[in-house]
């Protein structure tokens, strides 16, 4: 018998953290869409060069994706931090 596949059950943005707000502002977009579909979002933010000097940048760009995502989903407060990338997961609030 042919088994069934299974549907991957999250969706990745990725992030450098000098975005341009137009395009943040599109990523969120996005990012909403999937949250009203009960998807959970991994944000990566990738950090190049000296980039990696400024984590604040890039932490304050997570704060902004938080505070966009308040009333559909919340962002998990355990941050990876794997060399030059940060993750974190944004998991949808029940529906009932």
């Amino acid at each position: 018998m042919a088994q069934k596949k299974r549907k991957k059950a999250f969706k990745e943005m990725k992030f450098r953290p000098n975005i341009a707000d137009n395009d943040l502002n599109t990523k969120i977009k996005q990012i909403q869409k999937f949250l009203n579909k009960e998807l959970q979002v991994r944000i990566t933010v990738q950090m190049r060069g000296r980039e990696i000097t400024h984590k604040d940048i890039a932490y304050n760009l997570l704060k902004k994706i938080e505070v966009a995502v308040k009333g559909i989903g919340r962002m998990d407060k355990n941050r990876r931090e794997q060399g030059r990338t940060i993750q974190t997961m944004i998991s949808p609030f029940k529906r009932k």
